[in-house]
């Protein structure tokens, strides 16, 4: 073993207590994607029902998780590089060239990569087992087959060895454009007292105000689509500079204030003033990081825990049989109910409590608020944009047992989402008064299968209307409406073994009507919404190991650069009570003010998310807001168990012997 190789080595053994946390981020974040990468190459995902969609989403997950462990890395890695140039320094006094200097970090950086990957990979196998059941569990499968693909270990170690290469590609060149004595001051060389830069304080607040803004005025799905990624540049940028310039000009206004010389408030002031710059873009990353935790894990409970209720609503009974076929020929347009009568006897399933309902289905049109329909344009926008479909109130009577009549220019109403107040609609210059608001229909969906346009379900007077009403207008298929084409949708119980109801859902098939079982779209979004909460869980530790490390380094940081500045206090006079008291009060406003901000974003944004969540029919009842309330309790204590540990790191660093 050449020399070079035992000083990397002493080297290592020299900085362990601040190897240690680099090397323990880097092996968890090997240990996810190397997990993700193990699940795809398991033979259980690809029997699970949905097995498309559970892929898809792992391989959405194993993107995000490549781009944040290339962020999380290059942060991680700062910290701890910066914490060994004072004896690269050393080494470079004692005669050591720079060319010598770059083998040993290479060194390093090989040893360091060796034992992550080692330790990564096998604790990979060890967890992969383990959240593959976890994956089974949530998707409600029975197969448990956990293989390891050679393929899966080789596809992470070329992802974390382009990482690696980097990292010790930016060391280098670090190394070669520094001075001697920077390197050996590095730790002594302290941020500039920031200034207050009240014209980016007002950008950040009005960044956060607008983004605000947008989260509390959204009323409507698409909306919520469109502008989601908007809001979230907006709080990002918005909290950046809140916390690097904001808080400074707070701190800033504090120290002009009387009450500044009193012992405790002129600790606290001067020491955060003095730092800020370096806590405040920690404190912002912490703050982003945890707002990220809260809406991924509430959102993924939320679509997760409320399928259930979903698909009550869209199923108000066990099956729904429709001849939704726009090509067919209208001399095929035969009776649905004795052809799906002929198909049941034929394959042994008996068909009940069957309610048909029948007209001009799911129309594109942007309706206004004044209630206007009008035709799709270039110039639509997406909060206008709704699916129509036209029965007639005769068919209305036949689902509820009622005898409601209408004139010609009146009409009931039934939104599957967003309530309206509509008091009259316009179509094709046609007005109509709207007689009443429909909130639900007895043996009808309370949702929509669609996950993309709130959808208006209108009943008119009778069907003589339909061609002046829909001209004009396009299904979504793009094609023009046919009003000859009048399609019929069934809801009923089918009973009888499930591989006669298969049977009877492939000949149906085969005739051209379709036929939907609560069943089998239950399992459908369990494959889809089970597989985003199982990337949630996923992405969440990825997150809570990025909050706790950064809360570590900065607590290591901090006390560091704390412990000869508490001496001096203590020697010109303060007391150690009042300067513990100061101690306390220091960490407690950098504990409280991330998670406390990061609180207030989630709540805030909550009319956003929710609003997002109701694309996939999600409804604002008391489960969602248990999920609110659990996710918010469960991320703050979590939060606080890693603030307990991780100060007591500050206060061993920071105490006086």
């Amino acid at each position: 073993m050449s020399y070079l190789w035992r000083l990397a080595i002493d080297h290592l053994k020299r900085g362990k207590k601040d190897l240690l946390p680099y090397l323990i981020s880097l092996i968890v974040m090997v240990i996810l994607s190397m997990t993700v990468e193990l699940l795809l190459y398991s033979p259980s995902i690809k029997m699970l029902q949905g097995a498309s969609s559970m892929i898809m989403l792992l391989n959405l997950g194993k993107i995000v998780l490549i781009i944040f462990a290339f962020i999380f890395a290059n942060y991680t890695h700062q910290f701890w590089f910066d914490s060994e140039q004072k004896e690269i320094g050393l080494f470079l006094i004692l005669g050591m060239k720079k060319r010598d200097i770059s083998k040993i970090i290479a060194y390093v950086s090989m040893i360091i990569f060796s034992i992550t990957i080692f330790i990564g990979t096998v604790l990979s196998l060890f967890m992969g087992k383990i959240l593959l059941m976890v994956l089974v569990h949530l998707l409600k499968g029975s197969d448990f087959t956990f293989q390891i693909s050679s393929k899966a270990i080789i596809n992470t170690i070329i992802i974390y060895t382009l990482i690696f290469l980097y990292l010790l590609i930016k060391d280098i060149f670090s190394i070669h454009f520094k001075k001697i004595q920077n390197l050996l001051c590095q730790k002594e060389i302290g941020e500039k007292e920031p200034k207050a830069r009240w014209l980016l304080s007002l950008v950040g607040i009005i960044c956060i105000v607008a983004a605000y803004y947008i989260a509390v005025t959204i009323r409507n799905p698409i909306s919520a689509l469109t502008l989601f990624f908007l809001a979230v540049i907006l709080v990002i940028v918005g909290t950046y500079l809140l916390f690097i310039f904001g808080i400074v000009a707070y701190f800033k206004w504090r120290k002009k204030q009387p009450s500044y010389y009193q012992p405790k408030n002129f600790i606290q002031v001067s020491s955060m003033l003095f730092r800020m710059k370096q806590n405040a873009i920690g404190l912002a990353s912490i703050t982003i990081l945890m707002t990220m935790t809260l809406v991924t894990v509430m959102s993924s409970s939320a679509l997760y825990f409320g399928m259930d209720q979903r698909i009550d609503d869209l199923f108000p009974k066990n099956a729904e049989i429709s001849n939704f076929d726009l090509d067919r020929p209208d001399n095929q347009d035969s009776d649905l109910s004795s052809k799906i009568a002929e198909l049941a006897k034929e394959n042994q399933v008996t068909i009940e409590n069957q309610k048909m309902i029948k007209g001009i289905f799911q129309f594109t049109g942007a309706l206004k608020k004044d209630g206007q329909i009008k035709h799709l344009t270039q110039n639509t926008g997406a909060d206008d944009v709704h699916a129509f479909s036209a029965s007639t109130v005769a068919n209305y009577n036949e689902l509820t047992g009622k005898n409601i009549q209408l004139k010609p220019n009146e009409v009931l109403i039934y939104s599957y989402r967003n309530k309206n107040q509509l008091k009259t609609i316009k179509i094709n210059g046609k007005e109509f008064k709207v007689v009443q608001s429909l909130d639900e229909i007895k043996d009808f969906p309370k949702t929509s299968i669609q996950f993309v346009f709130p959808e208006l379900l209108i009943f008119f007077s009778d069907e003589t209307l339909y061609p002046t009403i829909t001209e004009g207008f396009n299904y979504f298929s793009g094609e023009k409406v046919n009003t000859s084409v009048q399609n019929e949708t069934i809801y009923a119980n089918l009973h009888g073994s499930e591989k006669a109801i298969k049977n009877f859902t492939t000949a149906a098939s085969k005739a051209g009507i379709s036929v939907q079982t609560k069943s089998e779209t239950q399992k459908s979004l369990i494959s889809f919404f089970g597989g985003f909460l199982f990337i949630g869980i996923l992405l969440s530790l990825s997150f809570i190991l990025a909050t706790s490390i950064i809360i570590y380094y900065k607590q290591v940081s901090a006390g560091l650069e704390d412990q000869k500045r508490f001496e001096i206090m203590q020697k010109v006079g303060l007391s150690k009570k009042e300067v513990w008291q100061a101690i306390k009060r220091q960490i407690s406003l950098v504990f409280f003010l991330p998670v406390t901000v990061a609180v207030i974003h989630f709540l805030v944004s909550l009319p956003l998310v929710i609003e997002l969540l109701r694309l996939f029919g999600v409804q604002t009842t008391s489960t969602l807001y248990l999920v609110i309330a659990i996710t918010v309790l469960s991320i703050v204590i979590l939060y606080f168990i890693v603030y307990q540990l991780t100060s007591k790191v500050y206060y061993q660093i920071v105490e006086r012997k």
